[in-house]
């Protein structure tokens, strides 16, 4: 859990299987969905195996750990 440089105000966090934004009242989906899998795509079309932790790059892209599917996934928003 991290301020969200692309949102100021919001905190961004993974619940596991997304990567999320809220402002304290409301929490909006950034990437990934409740089901886990490994699928490229857009918002909550996307899969992860399991979000260990994520970094934010320069404002707009994330990194994030996904160790159930072996890799680092790379998030431009």
């Amino acid at each position: 859990m991290e301020e969200d440089l692309f949102f100021p105000g919001n905190i961004l966090f993974s619940d596991n299987f997304a990567l999320k934004t809220t402002n304290g009242v409301k929490a909006l989906v950034v990437v990934g969905d409740k089901a886990s899998g490994f699928q490229n795509g857009y918002g909550a079309s996307a899969r992860f195996g399991h979000i260990r932790s994520f970094i934010q790059l320069p404002v707009i892209e994330a990194v994030l750990v996904d160790p159930n599917n072996g890799c680092l996934r790379k998030v431009d928003r």
